[in-house]
């Protein structure tokens, strides 16, 4: 996949916004369910759409590589087989 030049700040404050999240509950480790949603999104997009490595996802997040994968592949599934996920994640592509 080609990788495309961005802000990631753009994007993380983007999505904070639409889920109504702060940047700092993003890179927290709690398991709110909205936060969470927000963050899993968020890597989704950020690995799908614009091409970063889950290594690299992992890394900014203080996260473990299979967890990233795990949250990224989960969300794949929500966005294609839920009607509503589907909405959302279309929703937060034409945001950037």
């Amino acid at each position: 996949m080609e990788e495309k030049n961005f802000d990631i700040k753009d994007i993380e404050v983007g999505v904070c916004d639409f889920f109504e999240v702060s940047l700092e509950d993003v890179y927290s480790r709690t398991k709110n369910r909205k936060v969470s949603c927000a963050r899993h999104f968020l890597w989704f997009i950020l690995h799908e759409d614009y091409g970063m490595s889950n290594a690299q996802i992992a890394k900014r997040y203080g996260r473990i590589k299979r967890r990233v994968v795990e949250y990224i592949s989960k969300i794949r599934f929500r966005v294609a087989n839920q009607r509503g996920d589907a909405l959302v994640y279309k929703e937060l592509k034409e945001m950037f």
